[in-house]
């Protein structure tokens, strides 16, 4: 997951990211995250296919990367513990 993997990258450089997953990947690039190191990379999960979105739906997907974006970084967040 290409995506995980860059997204991770931006992140270690202090720039903040969400990703936007759709929902039958999100075990994928979970498997990603946990790989690169960073469990808890925020993530907002929408429907697949994420291309047919609806205007009806964009506001509360744009809330949750809005929040995901500009929320403190918990402790846990910010020094993962890294898996076996």
């Amino acid at each position: 997951m290409w995506g995980a993997h860059w997204s991770i990258h931006l992140e270690k450089q202090g720039i903040p990211v969400a990703y936007i997953v759709d929902e039958p990947f999100k075990a994928d690039v979970q498997i990603s995250c946990d790989k690169e190191g960073m469990p808890l990379l925020r993530q907002v999960i929408v429907s697949h296919p994420c291309g047919e979105v609806t205007d009806e739906q964009l506001p509360e997907v744009m809330s949750h990367l809005i929040k995901a974006l500009i929320s403190p970084l918990s402790d846990e967040e910010q020094f993962p513990k890294t898996k076996k």
